[in-house]
């Protein structure tokens, strides 16, 4: 299972990793990135727009992207449209393109909550559709 996240250093740098191995990463460009400027990100709502500014480098982007085509079962994409953190609905939307664009062949599903950054996932209406969701595509039958 991958492990996936940033580590904050002299220079940021994904900390993902998979059999050991670690995994590529776009870099933000920040410079530093120390407790105050994760204090400062998370207070005025920059880790979004950083983010964003990352996914404009498209050659490491198109480099890097998850080949989510070969999954083999069916997605379920779950985002908040009011998202500070990170752009999680239109990134969503793009897996989902990448997904009819390839023919996937399993059955998929992106939901955008008009909510912030996992502030929806312990709802009553998020947990009945990731639920549901299971249920109606549990390859056991």
């Amino acid at each position: 299972m991958p492990k996936l996240g940033a580590k904050p250093s002299g220079k940021l740098k994904s900390d993902g990793s998979y059999h050991g191995k670690a995994l590529a990463c776009v870099p933000y460009g920040v410079i530093s990135w120390n407790i105050g400027t994760v204090i400062g990100t998370l207070l005025y709502g920059k880790l979004r727009k950083i983010h964003g500014q990352a996914l404009l480098n498209q050659p490491q982007v198109d480099a890097l992207v998850i080949p989510v085509e070969k999954v083999q079962g069916a997605i379920l994409l779950i985002s908040g449209k009011g998202d500070k953190m990170w752009p999680s609905t239109e990134m969503s939307e793009q897996v989902i393109s990448r997904l009819k664009e390839k023919g996937f062949a399993y059955h998929y599903k992106h939901i955008a909550y008009d909510a912030g950054h996992n502030n929806y996932i312990l709802e009553e209406e998020c947990l009945g559709e990731i639920v549901s969701f299971l249920k109606e595509h549990d390859p056991a039958g």
